[in-house]
């Protein structure tokens, strides 16, 4: 699988990525019958009698499963150790930490394109801790691991981390000091890897958010993966208009991920996430619409992209190319899946060409 497949992530409260790969892959279900868009009779289990309050809520990224380490594997030199990211780390200030192991002795650099942020060698036991700072900025940074062994030049990891940072004020009077977040603000922190996706930092969930989506993203074989925040320890079931696709619980850290057990044919559907009480009623809810495209998922390129909730042309060509006034380059690229530019959809798939400096 290619790893330059990028998803876009986004949401109330969090800041729009449109530099990272975030690509879910997990092994494949048996496959089933596609659930024919708006079709309430459906292959999949029926929804459940609903009571409750019908709160509507927006979303945010989170994974109830352990995050898998980010593989760093060297796919030019296969001989070699593979490199592993467990920790990434950054604070309010910027001040961040990278640790996990790669082969004995070998170089590590963290970089933001051509800039080297954080540099550390692996001991004898493979193990690394890299120190260093993610420089201010609004939306979304991607940095990539690169190391060097011997002689061999630096070579690029397949993975990467994409930092979201909470906006910096310029104000010298705010609460944590001069052109640093609030307190309560912190980065949001991704690892990217062939395999999957995880958010391994996040802001806390809003108060009047109980439950939240955030992630949308597709398995290699098209199945829906879906992911978000709730109070903790609940159960949750997603539906993707009438029907339930999918149940889970939340895991202890407050957060939740699950696939849908039926494909889904192309099509505009609602997705809707409800949380459920002890007594089985529905607590809160949160919706979005969602478009299945009729494209093979699996044939993904560099360059292309899956939006996500919250998503806006602007801000996606403000995070791809710097300018939000360039979303016009997005929408003539892709103008025969675009009816309106004002309206888009998470789950549609949108190329951003490479167009260089920003004019």
């Amino acid at each position: 699988m290619a790893a330059g497949r990028t998803v876009l992530i986004g949401g109330a409260g969090l800041v729009i990525a449109g530099l990272a790969s975030l690509w879910l892959l997990q092994d494949p279900p048996a496959p089933q019958a596609p659930l024919a868009a708006g079709d309430p009779a459906a292959s999949g289990p029926r929804p459940p009698a609903e009571s409750g309050p019908d709160q509507s809520a927006r979303a945010q990224p989170g994974d109830a499963r352990p995050a898998a380490p980010a593989s760093l594997s060297d796919p030019a030199a296969p001989s070699r150790r593979s490199a592993t990211l467990d920790v990434a780390r950054v604070e309010r200030d910027g001040e961040a930490v990278f640790a996990g192991t790669a082969e004995p002795g070998a170089e590590i650099e963290v970089r933001i394109g051509e800039v080297v942020i954080a540099t550390a060698r692996a001991g004898a036991d493979g193990g690394f801790v890299a120190y260093g700072a993610v420089p201010p900025g609004d939306g979304a940074q991607q940095l990539d691991v690169w190391t060097r062994s011997g002689e061999a030049g630096a070579v690029r990891a397949p993975d990467a981390v994409v930092v979201m940072a909470p906006p910096r004020g310029d104000a010298p009077d705010r609460a944590a000091g001069a052109g640093a977040p609030p307190p309560e603000e912190t980065a949001t922190v991704v690892l990217t890897r062939p395999e999957g996706a995880a958010v391994v930092q996040a802001p806390p969930r809003p108060a009047d958010q109980p439950v939240t989506l955030d992630l949308v993203s597709y398995s290699d074989d098209g199945f829906l993966e879906i992911s978000g925040r709730a109070e903790a320890l609940r159960r949750l079931r997603v539906y993707a208009n009438a029907v339930m696709i999918a149940e889970t619980w939340v895991a202890a850290d407050g957060r939740w991920s699950t696939r849908a057990a039926a494909g889904l044919a192309p099509g505009d559907y609602r997705l809707r996430v409800d949380l459920l009480g002890d007594d089985g009623a529905v607590r809160s809810r949160t919706e979005s619409p969602f478009r299945r495209e009729a494209v093979e998922v699996a044939a993904l390129a560099a360059g292309q992209i899956v939006v996500q909730p919250g998503d806006t042309l602007w801000a996606i060509a403000e995070n791809r190319y710097g300018q939000g006034v360039r979303y016009s380059v997005i929408y003539q690229a892709n103008a025969a899946r675009i009816r309106d530019p004002d309206l888009i959809y998470p789950g549609q798939i949108f190329s951003l060409p490479d167009t260089g400096a920003p004019q």
